[in-house]
């Protein structure tokens, strides 16, 4: 037998929308409290509110329906094109006046209570409207209200008590009270157990006006509510014990409960809750409340002494025990108070004294006698309190002793009287007793302006201690930029996680020479700054910048840049700048400026500084290479720039040059390692790598693919005897001394950051290797780098070694450049990439296998990548989206369904095909997918494409999404990217009727925005 279910009260639709489906008053809010007609009332007014009237689908039970479905909120009562409010029915039917009474248009509210006269039914959505925020609603309900007999208003006595905590609900509880005749004692009380807390929260508002809160209930309230205001409530009634005030008042987590707990204690008589306001004042966090309790005991104590106060000098609270010892000291106890003498708190040692000296005795002398005997750490701060000249020798005699912390507090009481100099206090940072560091540093703080760099540089030594290599990091922070970057190039291998984290952060922090910093370095250099102060010296960008630097700022007294030779270097007049060079021939430091000045527009000024450079170069050439090869790279932009070029690229082509042309290829600089490189790289071009052969007519550089010039994978050698004709042994890649074979230049190439100086290496090896013999090592060196390039390189060495063979293994590399040259070395041995890609797709396929095969394949292998668009790895259905576009192959009708996919990887793919292919995905599917349900890389490819097709829905989801909070991070980047690159005037013109949403929406993206981001935005819109 089977068993049948009655179909009951649907749960899924509210009470507003049983109303709306034309059901009555009692159905919709049947039994509830009054707090379920308030929600009716929010409920219905947020319902017909035109602006939250939108489309969109809800889960009823297992299906999904349109929202309009289950609750068409057009259907109700609203104002018609002309004005007029029609019912449907003439009077209104209960569900039609309900949704009117309590519509969102004030309108439809009061021509609704023009039929609200004897409907009992409707009396308390009538009791609502009259604390409604539109005065003519209100005054219409209350009229009605008053009118209403006394039997139909008592029972809405519960909905006037919540209705009467709104700001105009006032009127309708006193009409209540008035229809009862008196306050609902009974009633009130009973309320603040409700359930509903809201309803609660009224009951006990009105039980604390009237005084009507029982003790009981207060006790409940303020040890089991979660909420404050309910806390705060019950201890406003003041009806709790003082136990219970005291707790809250320690205890409590909100001050709002805390405090009110304190005013009641106070207003007992402080004798009685003495002891109470003692434990507050040592145990309470609440800053505000200890001061508070603590001036209320000193205040009893001026009038009366407190009892037992030698127990307070037990309690760990400072100010207890401070009150104690007062007490103390005000009875005339002194003996009780020598203790203090030695006391952990300097108040507390203060009173010793005090009380000492009251007594007769010296606290001086006393601590002398502790100091000479057996020093503790209170016994010497004490003696620095007394504050005696004559004591600090012995201070300094303390600060030697074994014991760490007497040490430190010396140091502290010689820091206190500002005593000490740097070459005294500097050694001390090194000391590694706990505390000395920190005792020592403020003192040398003081003299950090004094400090000379290798000082503080010097402290974060691998032999100093941990405390010593912390100390020196606020040191550092006082020295100038320049100087801190200079130590932080030494420190950035510190083994020490916070001297590394601080040396990484002050590297990280670039610095940009320009016409602006290089006008604050010639300002600084004015004021008498040391050159190592205010310029990198490191960077040949800081000479270039002081120089226009102090053209601009001399502009209206250049009489003061004459003075120092720095500035004088690159004065606005010739003169100064020619007399200036002869006050500089003696200073290396500022050979920079006279490279800078051998391009220098003025000729007297350009051979003088010219004869200085070459001066230079013939006495130390190594070291001016060195140090000047950086600014003179910076010069060969300049007109006149090329004459020191010239000069140094001379020098640097000496055989005695070599040492230094690897100092600057290991520098920092990119420009200057090119320089160097090309150097290197003309003069193996000019030498006979073969022992007395000629240089190959294909040249030293071998293109590579994606070359502009030549084939794709130009292979150096000789593709079938590696051995040489004649059966000759085969040459190995050699170079003259002092230069680099294709071994060195191959690993240079695999370990270089800079892409221009790796190509330069990867082609060297190669022509080395073209015209000597391939180098086993070298092509080990260029396969094993992390490069495609020189990969690449590698790939095409491998047919001059004799190891064509091997190129199959490079057919899947993540390299498209490698994957090239492996497929032309493949046909060049005979084999068919093509075939060799299909073999490896259908054994199991792999992302870059895919690609290959789409890079060499026909149209006609489109299925095959067709069919990878259901294989369970998302990179690989990635790759079969990217070959199906690279084949032009992809299926129009697939790729929208492709956004929608599980995996980042072909969602990007699919959107970057979308992207050319205008229109192909309608406005409504990417809005669509832009909603929460979808996951975040299909809402951010959503919103990108309709970005691309200037949609104007795409600045308001842009828009929602920088306001979200909780938004997922990279669809808030994306969002952020949207906003910055969308056409605001391109959008006004095609939407002119959106101007002021169009302005507030750009006003709302602004507020997004960081300071430093809005200073770099122009207004969007004109």
């Amino acid at each position: 037998m089977t068993r049948t279910l009655t179909l009951g009260h649907t749960v899924f639709l509210t009470p507003a929308e049983r109303l709306l489906h034309g059901r009555t008053v009692l159905d919709a809010v049947g039994r509830g409290g009054p707090e379920a007609w308030l929600k009716l009332n929010r409920d219905i007014g947020s319902g017909t509110d035109r602006r939250w009237q939108v489309s969109g689908r809800i889960l009823v039970g297992f299906h999904w329906f349109d929202l309009h479905e289950p609750a068409d909120w057009r259907t109700a009562p609203a104002p018609g094109p002309d004005g007029v409010i029609a019912f449907s029915t003439e009077p209104p039917g209960e569900a039609e006046l309900c949704l009117a009474l309590c519509h969102a248009e004030d309108r439809v509210r009061e021509h609704a209570l023009a039929y609200a006269a004897d409907r009992p039914e409707v009396l308390p959505l009538v009791l609502i409207r009259s604390a409604d925020p539109v005065g003519s609603v209100r005054e219409r309900a209350r009229a009605l209200l008053a009118a209403a007999p006394d039997e139909a208003v008592r029972p809405l006595a519960d909905l006037a008590l919540l209705v009467g905590q709104q700001r105009h609900g006032g009127w309708a509880w006193e009409l209540v009270v008035d229809r009862l005749g008196g306050v609902p004692a009974e009633r009130i009380v009973w309320l603040t157990g409700h359930d509903d807390r809201a309803v609660r929260r009224a009951a006990v508002r009105s039980a604390v006006w009237y005084g009507l809160l029982p003790d009981w209930r207060a006790e409940l309230l303020a040890a089991d509510e979660p909420e404050a205001g309910f806390r705060r409530l019950a201890v406003l009634s003041g009806v709790l014990c003082a136990d219970t005030l005291e707790h809250l008042a320690a205890t409590d987590p909100e001050a709002d409960v805390r405090r009110p707990a304190l005013d009641l204690l106070l207003r007992q008589p402080v004798a009685d809750v003495l002891p109470r306001l003692l434990r507050l004042a040592g145990t309470s966090g609440d800053k505000a409340l200890r001061r508070r309790a603590l001036d209320a005991v000193r205040a009893y104590a001026a009038d009366a002494p407190l009892p037992s106060p030698e127990d307070l000098l037990a309690s760990p609270a400072l100010a207890v025990r401070l009150i104690g010892a007062e007490e103390l000291l005000r009875a005339g106890r002194y003996a009780e108070l020598e203790p203090l003498l030695t006391d952990r708190a300097a108040k507390l040692r203060a009173v010793g004294r005090r009380a000492l000296r009251a007594g007769g005795g010296d606290p001086r002398a006393y601590y002398r006698e502790l100091c000479a005997e057996a020093p503790t750490k209170a016994a010497v701060l004490g003696l620095t309190e007394c504050a005696d000249p004559a004591d600090t020798a012995l201070l300094w005699r303390l600060a030697g002793r074994a014991d760490a912390p007497v040490r430190a507090a010396a140091l502290a009481g010689l820091r206190r009287r500002r005593l000490g100099t740097p070459d005294r206090l500097v050694p001390l940072l090194a000391d590694a007793g706990p505390g000395l560091a920190d005792a020592v540093r403020s003192a040398v703080l003081a003299h950090g302006d004094a400090l000379t760099e290798p000082e503080p540089g010097a402290l974060p030594a691998p032999d100093r201690s941990r405390a010593a290599w912390r100390s020196a990091l606020p040191l550092l922070d006082r020295r100038p930029v320049v100087v801190r970057r200079r130590v932080a190039r030494a420190l950035d291998g510190h083994r020490d996680p916070a001297v590394r984290a601080w040396a990484r952060a002050e590297l990280a922090r670039r610095l940009r020479w320009d016409v602006h910093t290089g006008r604050d370095a010639a300002l600084a250099l004015v004021d008498g700054a040391p050159r190592g102060h205010v310029l990198e010296l490191e960077d040949p960008a800081a000479w270039a910048a002081l120089d226009i630097g102090t053209r601009y700022a001399a502009g209206c007294r250049p009489e003061l840049f004459r003075a120092r030779v720095e500035t004088a270097l690159c004065h606005p007049s010739g003169r100064v700048r020619e007399e200036a060079l002869a006050r500089a021939a003696g200073d290396p430091g500022l050979l920079p400026l006279v490279a800078v000045r051998c391009a220098d527009w003025a000729a007297p000024v350009r051979d003088a500084a010219r004869r200085l450079l070459a001066e230079a170069l013939r006495a130390d050439p190594a070291g001016t290479l060195g140090v000047l090869t950086p600014v003179v790279v910076q010069l060969a932009g300049r007109v006149r720039g090329d004459w020191a070029v010239a000069r140094f690229r001379e020098a640097l082509r000496a055989p005695e040059a070599a040492a230094v042309r690897a100092g600057l290829l290991a520098g920092a600089d990119a420009e200057t390692r090119r320089f160097t490189a090309r150097v290197e790289l003309e003069l193996l071009r000019e030498a006979d790598p073969a022992g007395g052969a000629g240089t190959p007519a294909a040249g030293p550089f071998l293109p590579l693919p994606g070359s502009p010039t030549g084939p794709p994978c130009t292979a150096p050698g000789r593709p079938g005897d590696p051995a040489g004709p004649a059966g000759t042994p085969p040459r190995r890649p050699g170079a003259p001394p002092g230069l680099p074979g294709a071994a060195e230049l191959a690993r240079r190439a695999a370990g270089e950051d800079d892409a221009v100086v790796r190509a330069l290496w990867a082609d060297a090896s190669l022509a080395l290797m073209a015209a000597g013999g391939t180098d086993r090592a070298a092509v080990e060196a260029l396969l094993g780098a992390r490069s495609g390039y020189v990969r690449a390189a590698g790939v095409t060495a491998l047919r001059g070694a004799g190891r064509a063979g091997e190129a199959s293994g490079y057919l899947a590399d993540r390299s498209a450049q490698v994957r090239a040259c492996a497929r032309w070395l493949l046909r060049q041995d005979g084999g068919d990439p093509r075939a060799a890609y299909l073999s490896r797709v259908a054994e199991g396929p792999v992302p870059e296998a895919v690609l290959g095969l789409a890079e060499c394949g026909e149209r006609a292998d489109a299925p095959v990548l067709t069919g990878l668009l259901g294989h369970a790895d998302g990179s690989v259905r990635a790759a079969a989206v990217a070959g199906l576009v690279v084949l032009d192959a992809a299926p129009p009708a697939l790729l929208p369904a492709l956004l929608d996919d599980p995996s980042p990887a072909v969602v990007r793919e699919a959107r970057r095909a979308l992207y050319d292919r205008s229109g192909a995905v309608p406005e409504d599917a990417l809005y669509e997918r832009c909603r929460p349900e979808h996951a975040p890389h299909t809402r951010s490819a959503a919103l990108r494409l309709l970005a691309r097709q200037g949609a104007y829905d795409a600045v308001r989801i842009a828009v929602g999404l920088l306001e979200d909070p909780d938004a997922d991070p990279g669809l808030r980047d994306t969002a952020g990217r949207v906003m910055r690159s969308w056409n605001w005037r391109a959008t006004l013109r095609s939407y002119p009727s959106g101007e002021p949403e169009l302005r507030q929406l750009a006003l709302r993206y602004r507020r997004t925005l960081s300071a430093d981001e809005a200073s770099r935005r122009r207004n969007p819109l004109p």
